[in-house]
């Protein structure tokens, strides 16, 4: 299972107006791995893929969470911040990150006075003029 954390560049929120820092993560051997940073999202550059998750917001992030249980972690409303305890592949040391998550962009508008609306949380989503 595959859960990509609401990026910033969509336009999508959660029922609540959660959203995430652009992350996705799977379990893999018992750990929640990095697999997936949206480009240009704060996380990109702080958070490397194949980091691993051990706490967030100084929750313990076990193998009996489920990959949505830990989303709900994650995500917040826009402004919030969030720390992520990572380790690191290779290394001995865990590193806390302080994030922020994104307010959601909205419409896009273009230089002809139009927009373009994003449809998905995905970054290569098509959109619709």
């Amino acid at each position: 299972m595959f859960d990509l954390v609401r990026p910033a560049s969509s336009t999508i929120t959660t029922a609540d107006g959660k959203v995430g820092i652009g992350i996705g993560f799977v379990l893999e051997n018992n750990e929640f791995v990095i697999k997936k940073l949206l480009p240009g999202s704060e996380a990109s550059t702080k958070i490397q893929i194949g980091d691993m998750i051990k706490s967030v917001d100084g929750t313990a992030i076990t193998s009996n969470f489920s990959v949505g249980e830990v989303g709900q972690f994650i995500k917040g409303e826009p402004g919030t911040r969030v720390a992520i305890t990572v380790l690191r592949p290779g290394s001995s040391s865990q590193q806390t990150i302080p994030l922020e998550a994104p307010a959601p962009l909205g419409p896009k508008p273009l230089t002809n006075g139009h927009t373009v609306q994003q449809l998905s949380n995905t970054p290569d989503a098509p959109s619709i003029i």
